[in-house]
């Protein structure tokens, strides 16, 4: 049994909380709506007339790419100077020589072979080892020695002649995937082979001083390019496959 009294002080318990708790859930929803309007008022204005993209372009640029990708291309004059990469530019007068090289002694004939080799090596056409123009730029470049040349040293021309050739086929493999449309990991293996080529091309100096001194013979010319050879050859057959 409960007095008045006691009832009097529930009815003030009641009448004071219930206003409290009610003002507190309103609130709490008067923010919660609040907040889920501030969270979808990006989305709202995507999805209007007059907004720059609809949620539809928005779900067709997540699902179907683009299917057109542009990259800057090499400007005109990139082709037009040729002297610009050392792989045999075309030379528009041919150096025809006064004397044939087989009438000449042996050893004049061997000085003027490993003159030729050396400029091979860099790309550069020689007197009497000359390269016919390339019409595919993937193509392994083949060499045509004198034929009056003496026959030892004529073979052993055509030995270090691929050396030429896989120098000639990185270099071009180098110059063309430098191009934007390849992307970062071409680009670096490019950055990794022109390293490579760096090197090469501190060796073959290396040769030429010793040419100048007189001190470089055809058969000291084998010796030292054979290993340089096998790791040139390694090079350009990877070259070779990623060309494929």
């Amino acid at each position: 049994m409960t007095s008045p009294q006691q009832k009097r002080v529930n009815n003030q318990t009641r009448t004071t909380t219930s206003p409290t708790s009610t003002m507190s859930k309103i609130h709490s929803a008067h923010v919660l709506a609040e907040m889920k309007d501030t969270l979808l008022r990006p989305m709202s204005t995507l999805s209007q007339p007059g907004s720059i993209m609809s949620d539809g372009d928005i779900r067709r640029r997540t699902v179907t790419p683009s299917s057109s990708t542009e990259f800057l291309s090499r400007p005109p004059w990139f082709n037009e100077r040729l002297r610009l990469l050392w792989d045999f530019y075309p030379t528009p007068e041919k150096f025809e020589p006064d004397v044939a090289i087989g009438r000449l002694s042996v050893m004049e004939q061997e000085a003027i072979i490993v003159e030729d080799l050396l400029l091979c090596m860099l790309g550069i056409e020689g007197k009497f080892i000359k390269t016919p123009s390339l019409t595919d730029k993937q193509a392994q470049r083949s060499f045509h020695i004198d034929r009056s040349l003496d026959p030892t040293l004529r073979d052993l021309a055509r030995r270090m002649v691929p050396l030429c050739s896989n120098h000639s086929l990185i270099v071009r493999f180098i110059e063309d995937r430098l191009q934007y449309k390849y992307g970062l990991i071409n680009h670096a293996l490019a950055g990794a082979l022109r390293e490579v080529v760096q090197r090469y091309y501190v060796f073959v100096s290396q040769l030429e001083t010793q040419q100048q001194q007189s001190l470089l013979t055809l058969q000291t010319l084998w010796f030292h390019t054979e290993p340089v050879m096998e790791m040139m050859e390694v090079v350009a057959n990877i070259v070779r496959i990623l060309n494929k």
